[in-house]
This record gives C-alpha cells, sequence and structure tokens, in this order.
C-alpha cells in the first residue's frame, strides 16, 4: 500500500492544516462541555444541514468558480472537509444553543466577527488563498446567515 500517496490524497501536508483541525477540535470541545440549551436532535439536524450547505457552496464557490483555494488547489483534502463540513455547523450550534430574541443583533455581530476572524486567520496561516473572493465579501454571507437562515432554521426544526 502506498501511504504516501493517500496522504498525499487527504493533503495533510498543506501550509496551516493545523489551523482548521486545531479550531475544529476546540470548537467540538466547546460543544461538549457547553450547557445546553438545544437538544442533541437540533444539534444533529444543525450540524448536517449547515455542513451540507457550507460543503456545497465551498464546492461551487471554491472549486468550481476558483474564487479562492485551501490547501492544496488540485486536492479536495482533510482542511478542506474540516474547514467547511466542521466549522460553520459547529459555529451554527454555538450560535443557536446562546441565541436570544432580545439580543439578536448582539449576537448576529458577534459571530460574523468570529466567523470572519476565522476566515482572516486562516488566510494569515496560509491554509485559504483567496483569488477573486475577498474577506469583505464574508460579512453580507455572515449577515444573512446569522440574522436570517439560523433564526429560522431553529424555529422550523422546533415546529415540526
Amino acid at each position: 500500500m502506498n501511504y504516501k500517496k493517500i496522504l498525499d490524497n487527504f493533503d495533510v501536508s498543506a501550509q496551516g492544516i493545523w489551523y482548521p483541525i486545531g479550531l475544529g477540535i476546540v470548537l467540538l470541545v466547546f460543544i461538549l462541555f457547553m450547557p445546553k440549551k438545544l437538544t442533541w436532535k437540533e444539534i444533529y439536524i444543525t450540524f448536517g444541514i449547515v455542513g451540507w450547505l457550507a460543503t456545497i457552496t465551498d464546492l461551487i464557490v471554491g472549486a468550481n468558480l476558483d474564487f479562492y483555494n485551501l490547501g492544496k488547489p488540485q486536492h479536495e483534502g482533510v482542511g478542506d472537509i474540516i474547514s467547511y463540513g466542521f466549522i460553520p455547523p459547529l459555529f451554527a450550534i454555538i450560535y443557536l444553543n446562546y441565541y436570544k430574541k432580545g439580543k439578536r443583533w448582539r449576537f448576529v455581530l458577534l459571530f460574523t466577527i468570529l466567523s470572519l476572524l476565522a476566515h482572516w486567520l486562516m488566510i494569515q496561516v496560509g491554509f485559504m488563498k483567496k483569488n477573486i473572493w475577498k474577506v469583505g465579501y464574508d460579512i453580507p454571507v455572515f449577515l444573512f446567515v446569522y440574522r436570517c437562515f439560523l433564526p429560522w432554521h431553529i424555529r422550523f426544526i422546533r415546529k415540526n
């Protein structure tokens, strides 16, 4: 078995890969120990839906339109999977767990800033390379996700 080829295909040697792995672990540990206001069913559904949407978006905007590259551009690897299949749903779960309608904009702005910081750090460590996309382009996306999509998402789950 050619382990070097397997490791190359998983892109575990990409510059800055430690960052998405580390951030993913920190967020996961935080979720495991945070006082939960969400049910495990809500966590499970949110993780699946947000992870799927973020991964599909990454495949369209990142891989197909080439707005940015993660890790090594010719490989989708572990860092890519963690960056879009794990980190966004973990942020979403934490957001929904602490979300309060009365403090809606405070939470929206806080998590928009945290998400922007996470993206910016991904660039700073060399894991993400921007081609067309700029960090500021993320702001309307994060504002929509945190202000509109996630509150609707949790209401929809709880209604059914």
